[in-house]
């Protein structure tokens, strides 16, 4: 059940507000999700799924030491 969750995804205003349960437990509602390595979250902007792309690119060119040898 960790893996499950819910994600009501909406333009404005607040999210539809309603309990869903799998068996005994209730399902957590989050505010974005990673589904086949995209990061979704309520609005779909992909404001954080892009962050983290740079983030890993960064990290893969070693971008500190990148910007030692630079200058």
């Amino acid at each position: 059940m960790s893996k499950c969750s819910i994600i009501s995804f909406h333009k404005s205003g607040s999210p539809i507000s309603h309990d869903y349960h799998m068996g005994d437990h209730m399902l957590t509602r989050v505010d974005s999700v990673r589904d086949l390595g995209v990061i979704f979250d309520v609005r779909l902007n992909f404001k954080e799924h892009l962050r983290s792309v740079v983030s890993r690119s960064y990290a893969g060119f070693h971008y500190p030491q990148l910007c030692q040898i630079l200058t």
